[in-house]
């Protein structure tokens, strides 16, 4: 046998071995769709449905802050919506006042909005920008980007002037 022929015999043999495989696919595929009935069929793909729903409506509040954070585009401080961190922090923490603790985080977060507002232009916008972007993806507060601008400049004061860091003492 040459050469070719061998080629030939094992093209034929690829071809005829593709050819079964489709088939025996497209039987496969019929059998699977076949064994739904017409109710079963409408509620597969009215759970399809409701999984849309849910992922919209779960995107929904991140795609909204998403929109809402022109101003740290701008290079002011963020607008940020806090509340839904603060309802769940006091949910949390204090159950039997939650709705006092709730109140009480709001107002801390304003506080340290106010202080970030008045502060904003010392912190480099490197790390401004670091910062925010390392918490946006998630429900961001204000606490959380002063407490990371807060250590980026320790870090900066650290590496201008090394002799100022005290060392690790275990408790």
């Amino acid at each position: 046998m040459g050469y070719n022929a061998r080629n030939d015999e094992i093209r034929d043999n690829i071809t005829r071995m593709q050819r079964e495989w489709e088939a025996q696919r497209g039987a496969l595929a019929t059998v699977r769709r076949d064994r739904l009935s017409v109710p079963q069929r409408l509620c597969h793909l009215a759970a399809v449905k409701v999984v849309v729903v849910i992922l919209l409506i779960a995107a929904m509040p991140v795609w909204a802050q998403a929109k809402s954070r022109g101003a740290a585009k701008g290079g002011g401080v963020p607008n940020w919506d806090v509340s839904s961190s603060c309802r769940a922090a006091a949910k949390v923490a204090y159950t039997e006042d939650a709705i006092g603790r709730e109140k009480s985080c709001m107002e801390g977060e304003q506080r340290t909005r106010e202080k970030l507002v008045a502060d904003w232009s010392t912190f480099p916008a490197e790390e401004r920008a670091r910062c925010i972007k390392s918490i946006e993806w998630f429900s961001p507060t204000y606490t959380e980007l002063i407490a990371c601008l807060e250590m980026y400049g320790q870090v900066r004061n650290l590496r201008e002037n090394p002799a100022s860091a005290t060392p690790y003492k275990p408790p």
